[in-house]
């Protein structure tokens, strides 16, 4: 459950520098310079793709730990004692 929260701050913090690497892909790309355009624009593809897999897999994740939440809750409940 802590982990959860974990993810979130570390997808946050991933996130904000992704954003950054795109946006200085982009002003490359938007620039005269044919060589700095070139590798802007690989830039943004690179950092586009890994947005793109982080969103599905921190889908997929989500989706996997909230189909187990009951199983997982049933079993603490199970483990605790009667004055629990």
């Amino acid at each position: 459950m802590y982990g959860y929260f974990g993810a979130v701050i570390l997808s946050l913090v991933v996130g904000v520098i992704r954003f950054m690497a795109y946006d200085a892909g982009y002003t490359a790309a938007t620039g005269t310079d044919l060589v700095k355009a070139a590798s802007g624009k690989v830039v943004m593809t690179a950092a586009k793709a890994d947005m793109i897999e982080d969103s599905l897999s921190t889908t997929a994740l989500m989706m996997a730990l909230w189909n187990n939440f009951e199983d997982v809750r049933y079993g603490i409940w199970n483990a605790k004692t009667d004055e629990e």
